[in-house]
């Protein structure tokens, strides 16, 4: 999901080769994308977080919500207040080794996410 929608079918045609088994799809709204997942992942809030869990609050009700930053809690912690009802992780990359460390409340979401990106970092390494 990105809501630079043409950025979208480039990024598509990119994956698709990469991973022919996968059903890759696109959409640019993040309400909708977030009404049909699992688990959301934030990398980029655009244009903020708080704008952000506006418009996912309604869709993300007991889902877990995975925050990716570079060391600030902040997103986090805007997270907690603005989904109260979402299980939020915190994802946090060390910008010298780009380790992951995974923080939150519900210790299951916290091992469902390390263990996604575990799993994710045999196929796609984080650079």
């Amino acid at each position: 999901m990105d809501e630079a929608a043409e950025q979208l079918q480039s990024l598509q045609q990119a994956l698709s080769p990469m991973y022919p088994q996968a059903e890759i799809d696109t959409i640019p709204c993040s309400r909708e994308a977030s009404w049909e997942a699992d688990l959301i992942v934030i990398v980029k809030a655009q244009p903020t977080i708080e704008a952000t869990a506006t418009k996912i609050k309604e869709v993300a009700t007991n889902k877990i919500v995975a925050c990716i930053t570079t060391g600030d809690q902040q997103p986090y912690s805007l997270l907690q207040k603005e989904l109260p009802y979402s299980r939020i992780v915190a994802v946090q990359l060390n910008a010298q080794n780009m380790k992951p460390e995974f923080t939150g409340i519900h210790q299951a979401s916290v091992d469902t996410v390390a263990a996604l990106f575990t799993s994710a970092e045999q196929y796609v390494p984080l650079i």
